[in-house]
């Protein structure tokens, strides 16, 4: 496993595999905690502000949320964004564990940095 930590972030990546984020996998894992919780699509539909077709297509795995949409889905489903992204396999490919930080804003903006940076 490679370890990076960079502004309040950590991110793992295990070199002997594929990294990235599997789309239908992450998809179900979305619905499935939807379902766990008793959350509709029309009640995520209102609490992200996105539409139905959207949700939709993140439970196919044909899209995945945008960040900002995959922090409010973690707060929402009470569960960590990597365990959303990549389950609570323990040895996964690529995780992310924010720390904690002075703003929760800053977490998504060090986020994006990050996963631009170690994605590319």
């Amino acid at each position: 496993m490679i370890g990076h930590k960079m502004g309040g972030m950590f991110v793992r990546i295990n070199p002997h595999t594929s990294s990235g984020i599997d789309t239908v996998k992450t998809g179900n894992r979305i619905r499935n905690l939807c379902r766990e919780r008793g959350v509709t699509v029309r009640q995520v539909q209102q609490k992200i502000g996105v539409g139905a077709q959207s949700v939709y297509a993140w439970f196919a795995g044909k899209t995945l949320p945008n960040l900002d949409h995959i922090y409010e889905l973690s707060k929402m489903l009470d569960v960590s964004m990597d365990e959303m992204i990549v389950g609570k396999e323990p040895e996964a490919d690529f995780f992310i564990k924010p720390e904690k930080t002075e703003e929760k804003r800053s977490g998504i903006i060090v986020l994006k940095y990050l996963a631009m940076e170690v994605l590319k």
